[in-house]
């Protein structure tokens, strides 16, 4: 239910927004949530949208944001070349511009678990360390606990069964 009122008020958000910015926001949030509540036939073009309104507007988080939910997109369509893409391209945009907040540091994750799909294994657990190290810079928790997770899949995966756990009983 909360997807579905997030998407409720992100709709209202759209059509009432003033500024071009706020309007481009709240397109890329109602595009999010639509693909995470698996609706990819409203998320897409959503997120088709905000790409051109980021573009337009010049504005470059903006563009990372909406590049990093065309990763999830594809993700969860099962395109992991096309997931691999996006959130390699948004992560790269996130370490230069610093991430603009928490949430852009769960593209770690994202990304490691496409590589853990991919049985990249070895880039899964470094992607996971660097998203770690920074959570711990900033004090950030739930991109640290998706970390975690997704380390303890590809440390499984690996055989290490012991770091596993221990990775897993931390998130």
């Amino acid at each position: 239910g909360q997807f579905t009122e997030g998407r409720r008020w992100h709709d209202l958000a759209m059509s009432a927004a003033a500024e071009p910015g706020d309007h481009a926001w709240a397109v890329f949030g109602a595009g999010v949530l639509a693909v995470q509540q698996g609706d990819f036939t409203t998320g897409g073009p959503l997120l088709a949208q905000a790409t051109v309104l980021a573009a337009t507007a010049g504005d470059e988080d903006l563009a990372a944001h909406v590049t990093d939910a065309r990763g999830m997109l594809a993700f969860n369509s099962g395109d992991l070349p096309a997931a691999q893409a996006e959130f390699e391209a948004a992560l790269a945009v996130y370490e230069r511009t610093r991430f603009s907040d928490p949430t852009a540091l769960v593209t770690y994750g994202r990304l490691a678990s496409v590589c853990l799909l991919t049985f990249q294994l070895d880039q899964a657990i470094q992607l996971c360390q660097e998203c770690i190290r920074r959570c711990d810079e900033l004090g950030e928790q739930w991109a640290r606990g998706t970390a975690l997770w997704v380390r303890g899949g590809a440390r499984w995966l690996s055989g290490d069964n012991a770091a596993a756990v221990e990775d897993v009983l931390a998130c």
